[in-house]
């Protein structure tokens, strides 16, 4: 397997990772759904902007990515295993000034994936589309509202009844539950706004965090 893990005190050294970083970097028009598919899973890259700006995650440059070598049409896709910062509703300072990760959930994207994925989101009408088709089914059937609540219950069943459960821990389920008892409706505002910028042009004025 080629394997990169990010946030790794080692530097990347591996070549096949490093040719696509460059490709992902590099100024190109157009931006074509097909190439950037050969290359990388578009689906593997719906699956992680879904889940890191669906929830609010502020720390979302994180896991490895990797791709099977022995296959010559192998693309490269991601593992995620750190979510810790998720439901983050606080403000974080950067360099395109003050951002909080529930309003601002597809600006504070970081990383070549999300490189990926505003590249392709503003200047590819067919990925825009496939986008909002990949939240509609997933928010109506895996993360639908009524799926999530029910997790929800369960967890706050089991903080209920862990040794540790204090006073904090309960006012933490209590916030997640508001979080997520709002965020269906929250999200497809988001979303609504993501492609008006898109359309508009205005992301090539602001660029995201992931540009920088």
């Amino acid at each position: 397997m080629d394997w990169v893990r990010l946030k790794s005190r080692e530097p990347v050294e591996n070549e096949a990772y490093i040719e696509w970083r460059r490709w992902v970097r590099r100024p190109r028009n157009p931006i074509l759904m097909e190439e950037e598919a050969a290359k990388f899973n578009l689906q593997d890259l719906n699956a992680w902007v879904l889940a890191m700006s669906f929830t609010a995650t502020g720390d979302n440059n994180q896991g490895a990515y990797f791709r099977d070598r022995r296959n010559p049409r192998a693309v490269w896709q991601s593992l995620v295993w750190d979510m810790d910062w998720a439901f983050d509703e606080g403000v974080h300072q950067t360099a395109q000034g003050p951002l909080r990760p529930s309003t601002d959930s597809f600006k504070v994207l970081l990383g070549d994936r999300a490189r990926l994925f505003n590249r392709l989101f503003d200047n590819n009408e067919e990925y825009r589309e496939a986008y909002q088709q990949y939240v509609r089914e997933r928010l109506s059937r895996q993360l639908s509202r009524e799926t999530v609540l029910k997790l929800m219950d369960r967890y706050e069943s089991l903080a209920c009844r862990h040794p540790s459960s204090s006073p904090k821990l309960m006012a933490v389920m209590k916030t997640t539950r508001a979080f997520l008892e709002r965020r269906h409706a929250e999200y497809e505002g988001l979303l609504k706004e993501r492609v008006r910028e898109a359309l508009s042009g205005a992301r090539g004025e602001s660029r995201p965090l992931a540009e920088r």
